[in-house]
Parts: structure tokens; C-alpha cells; sequence
């Protein structure tokens, strides 16, 4: 496997972060939605599930744990500003 600049893989559990953030908003919000804004945001969601899932494999699944318990500290920041 070809080796990952140091900050790039950085860059890399920034976005994997904040796809877990939305994850878990989008998770919540599907259940209030209409049909077709649902869709959209099921879609959405899938996107960013590809997405961390194929970062994973090239950062290391042992990131992918920390990632995402901190993702969700990320959203309940959030949460504070909006």
C-alpha cells in the first residue's frame, strides 16, 4: 500500500469527523422528514458512509474509533453554536 503524507491523513480524519457528525444528525432527522427530502438525505448519508469507509482503508481502521467517538463530541458542539 503506497504510504499517505502525515498531513493529508490529518486532512483525512478532519472530513472522516465531520461525515460521522452528519451521520448521526442524519440519522436522527430521517425519521421527521417527508418521503422525498427522506430519499435525499438517505442518499446523502450513503455518500458519506462510502466515503469513511473507503478513508478507512487507507488510514487504518484502528482511526476509524477514535474518529468516530469524536465525532460525535464534534456535533454536540455544534449543537452549541447553532
Amino acid at each position: 500500500m503506497e504510504k499517505i503524507d502525515p498531513e493529508i491523513q490529518k486532512s483525512i480524519r478532519r472530513a472522516c469527523l465531520l461525515a460521522k457528525a452528519f451521520d448521526v444528525e442524519a440519522s436522527w432527522l430521517r425519521d421527521k422528514l417527508k418521503p422525498e427530502p427522506k430519499r435525499i438525505l438517505n442518499e446523502a448519508k450513503a455518500k458519506v458512509n462510502h466515503f469513511r469507509n473507503t478513508a478507512y482503508s487507507n488510514i487504518g481502521t484502528n482511526a476509524k474509533d477514535i474518529v468516530d467517538e469524536r465525532g460525535y463530541g464534534v456535533l454536540e458542539d455544534l449543537m452549541k453554536l447553532i
